[in-house]
């Protein structure tokens, strides 16, 4: 599957950057779990130019996942539906096991941004001196899912005092799976090829 690309180029000095490089696939290694990282786009001082930055604002909505996992979980533990899930889906017990996986990671979530909201890293270099993206970037599709059209995104880039302008692409991505690997301090541990 392809994805759909935005330019974000800025109207002074005409340095471009691409929100594309949130879609990487990142988690924290934590003991023996894999915590999802979260992303959004934010200028680091450090490499001097727009890149993924930790997004430790998701409290709620990890909470509620979480809320849910519980929830399918103590189904499965219901004997008379457990009963019915043996005989229906032979496979669940591998279900249960990611659900209870999944659970663990989002707690470990939970206690992560607990211990480093306010203390967020650019998920290149590892610095800390960041300023939030506070743009709004977002196109319309066409009918091939492609962005079309441009608009004042609203953030001025830093050091200049231009505008990045967000335009459409018919650049299409495809991505590998990499998997980036971060300590829950936000340090770049490996990249894991498939």
């Amino acid at each position: 599957m392809s994805v759909p690309h935005i330019n974000l180029t800025c109207n002074k000095c005409g340095e471009g950057w691409s929100p594309a490089q949130l879609n990487k696939h990142r988690v924290y290694l934590d003991s023996d779990v894999e915590v999802p990282v979260y992303s959004t786009l934010g200028w680091c001082e450090t490499c001097a130019a727009l890149r993924p930055v930790e997004h430790f604002e998701d409290s709620p909505r990890t909470q509620q996942e979480l809320e849910g996992i519980d929830a399918e979980l103590a189904q499965l533990t219901n004997t008379w539906i457990k009963r019915l899930f043996m005989r229906t889906f032979n496979s669940h017990q591998g279900h249960r096991e990611w659900l209870e996986e999944r659970r663990k990671s989002l707690i470990q979530r939970l206690v992560i941004i607990e211990k480093r909201r306010g203390d967020e890293a650019c998920l290149v270099c590892g610095s800390r001196r960041l300023q939030s993206f506070t743009g709004d970037y977002s196109l319309e599709t066409d009918g091939t899912f492609s962005y079309v059209g441009s608009k004042p995104s609203g953030f001025i880039h830093p050091g200049c005092d231009g505008e990045f302008i967000a335009t459409g692409s018919d650049i299409r991505f495809h991505f590998a799976r990499i998997t980036y690997c971060y300590s829950p301090e936000g340090e770049l541990i490996e990249e894991r090829w498939p």
